[in-house]
C-alpha cells in the first residue's frame, strides 16, 4: 500500500489563513445571505480621522501598524522558511496584501461587484505567485 503525503508549507498555511481572515472580515454578511458586504471599521475611520489629530487617530494608526506588521511577519516567515523568495520586500509583500483587501471592499460596497471576491482572490493567488521561491 502506496502513502502519499500531502504538504502544505507553514508560510502559505499562514498567509492563507490570515487572507481568509481578512476576506471574511470584510465579506461576512454576504456569506451569510444578507446581499450586502460590511464597512470594515477601520477603513472608514481612516477616511474620518487621517487629518485628525488626537487619541483616536494615535490609537487607529497603531492598529494599522500593528496590522501591517503581522502580515509582514507572515511574508517573513516565508522567507526563513524558504517558501518566498529571499530577497522578498515583506513590506511590499504587505502593502500589496493590504492593498488587495482595500480593493476588494471598494468592490463589493460601492460597486456592488459580485465578481469582486473571485478579483480579489485572483490577486492574492498573483501576490502568493511572484512571492514563492
Amino acid at each position: 500500500m502506496t502513502s502519499t503525503a500531502f504538504f502544505i508549507p507553514l508560510s502559505l498555511v499562514m498567509a492563507l489563513t490570515v487572507w481568509s481572515c481578512a476576506v471574511t472580515w470584510y465579506y461576512w454578511p454576504w456569506a451569510r445571505g444578507s446581499g450586502k458586504a460590511r464597512t470594515c471599521i477601520f477603513m472608514g475611520l481612516s477616511q474620518e480621522y487621517d487629518d485628525r489629530p488626537g487619541p483616536v487617530r494615535d490609537a487607529l494608526a497603531k492598529s494599522q501598524r500593528d496590522w501591517r506588521d503581522t502580515v509582514a511577519q507572515v511574508a517573513m516567515t516565508g522567507v526563513s522558511e524558504q517558501e518566498f523568495r529571499k530577497d522578498l520586500d515583506a513590506e511590499q509583500f504587505a502593502f500589496e496584501f493590504i492593498g488587495i483587501g482595500m480593493i476588494f471592499q471598494q468592490y463589493c460596497k460601492l460597486l456592488e461587484d459580485r465578481k469582486a471576491e473571485r478579483r480579489a482572490y485572483t490577486a492574492f493567488e498573483a501576490l502568493l505567485a511572484r512571492s514563492r521561491a
